[in-house]
């Protein structure tokens, strides 16, 4: 029996749901959904709160000279972004299932939690205009999530290249790109 599929009562195989694997790791009859919930909501309250205290005790001393600067944060504001970064980080895949789960993790890290934290607490914008901010930001993560997981499967025919045929195609667009970037 495949590990997508699971044996009722009459020994029939039940066919996992659309999505394959990333899906059935969420589907509540497969077990866990609660707790990895749990787990995402926590883990991504610690990285709220590693973000924070880099921001405060190192990045913003570090780099002051170039306007990063701290600001307690509002307490309403501050909610609002870490409930929208918990939102967002609640419709990424649980599993790790293709390399587009890892970068959207990877993305989330990077630059969407930030993009949603970081104004609340450096004096760059307002309080009320770092969280219009950073709702949009979790917004368009979500949409985005969204159309990825609604979009219709096998609908774009793929194409296959070969890894000599990557790096040269990444090289020409490379020359492309830099060749009229100028310095004056």
């Amino acid at each position: 029996m495949s590990s997508l599929a699971s044996a009722d009562k009459t020994g029939q195989e039940e066919q996992a749901p659309v999505g394959g694997a990333q899906n059935a790791a969420r589907s509540p009859r497969h077990g866990g959904e609660p707790l990895a919930a749990a787990k995402t909501v926590a883990a991504t309250l610690l990285f709220a709160a590693a973000l924070y205290y880099s921001y405060r005790d190192a990045i913003s001393p570090a780099f002051l000279y170039a306007g990063l600067t701290f600001r307690p944060p509002s307490a309403g504001h501050f909610a609002v972004a870490l409930g929208a970064t918990v939102a967002v980080a609640l419709t990424l895949p649980r599993a790790v299932v293709r390399p587009s789960d890892f970068v959207q993790w990877i993305l989330f890290v990077t630059a969407g939690a930030p993009a949603v934290l970081v104004p609340q607490y450096s004096a760059v914008l307002p309080p009320a205009e770092a969280t219009k901010t950073g709702l949009s930001v979790a917004g368009s993560l979500i949409l985005i999530r969204a159309i990825a997981i609604l979009r219709p499967r096998n609908v774009m025919p793929r194409m296959r290249v070969s890894g000599q045929g990557f790096w040269i195609a990444l090289t020409v667009v490379s020359i492309l790109i830099y060749s009229g970037h100028r310095e004056d």
